[in-house]
């Protein structure tokens, strides 16, 4: 019988299921803020639709679609059928993206190491990070709660392993599993929650297995030799046995200094005394350890939902606070009037 890994690595999984409906609704609201036609959720069902064999299938949809009787895979005729008032939109896969992209700039207030999940979902190496906030408690509350006034749904976890919260986020109850509870909160989920291919599903569904506690029964020698380790690998990361690697949408920086603010700052001087302090202490780091550096970035998280960040490449490495500090609020002053 295998052990759980007792590592002291901790993650958060983020999944939006509505992202392509959540994107419109927002998009329409920002454009039209005080209309009393804009389209919110409360107004008609959203469908999003692709083509499959030229013929138009759902491939996103809102909560009031959902209610309407509406689902996945059902061809835009049907479902016009059945909800002839339906708002329907063009899927748009780069937007989607690049709203995840936003978000995920938006995640790194909690975290620097952020992965991106597939289409739709987010991953963050929380480990050391979340007494930042108040534990993990209080984060997985922030995070969802600050995304919801944005208008994302979202379901979120956090695990030992970033593929445990994944699946959990995606197919299970959410919330937070406690080290070494892994296996248990994921047995009854269905076999897609361990990441596998549709045709894999299937091979062991004919088998009778459905759940992921019927293929953890199942001797792991046969198992290997008929469908191959990389099988039992995922099933070991999503039962939190082993750790699998994130990547991440960019390399964590080596040195970082950071300030938190109990209510948001706006006066200039405030600004600068900031950015001068910021600075300073990364300065003293990097005197510390007798080295200098020739790319620093500061970002901001101002208020709820924007994101700003500022980036500084030099060929000579060096490290002078003030020198920084009045490179960025150059830079930042120049932000403030695009």
């Amino acid at each position: 019988m295998q052990s759980v890994s007792s590592n002291p690595q901790r993650f958060l999984s983020l999944v939006l299921p509505r992202l392509s409906t959540d994107r419109l609704h927002r998009r329409a609201r920002q454009a039209n803020p005080y209309q009393a036609h804009c389209v919110t959720p409360d107004d008609m069902p959203l469908v999003v639709v692709g083509k499959i064999k030229g013929t138009n299938v759902i491939e996103a949809l809102d909560a009031l679609a959902n209610r309407a009787g509406l689902s996945l895979g059902m061809t835009l005729a049907t479902a016009r059928a059945l909800h002839p008032t339906l708002l329907v939109a063009e899927s748009d896969t780069e937007a989607d993206r690049a709203m995840l992209e936003h978000i995920a700039d938006w995640c790194e207030r909690y975290t620097p190491c952020i992965g991106l999940l597939q289409n739709n979902g987010l991953v963050l190496d929380i480990t050391g990070a979340s007494h930042l906030v108040g534990g993990e408690v209080a984060l997985l509350a922030d995070i969802k709660t600050r995304l919801a006034a944005q208008g994302f749904t979202t379901c979120a976890a956090i695990a030992g392993t970033a593929e445990a919260a994944r699946a959990i986020a995606s197919f299970g109850d959410s919330g937070i599993v406690e080290p070494g509870m892994e296996p248990q909160r994921v047995a009854q989920l269905p076999l897609a929650a361990l990441g596998i291919s549709e045709s894999l599903v299937l091979s062991l569904s004919r088998l009778g297995m459905k759940r992921i506690e019927d293929v953890a029964r199942q001797p792991r020698a046969p198992l290997a030799a008929r469908f191959g380790r990389d099988l039992l690998i995922q099933l070991d990361r999503v039962q939190g046995y082993i750790i699998g690697p994130i990547s991440s949408r960019r390399p964590v920086p080596t040195y970082i200094a950071e300030r938190n603010f109990a209510e948001p700052i706006g006066h200039e001087d405030d600004i600068h005394r900031s950015i001068l302090t910021l600075a300073a202490d990364l300065a003293r780091l990097l005197e510390k350890h007798g080295e200098g550096g020739r790319c620093y970035e500061l970002t901001f998280s101002v208020l709820m939902a924007q994101y700003v960040a500022l980036l500084l490449k030099q060929r000579v490495p060096y490290v002078i606070p003030r020198e920084l500090c009045g490179y960025f609020v150059k830079s930042l002053m120049h932000y403030q009037t695009l």
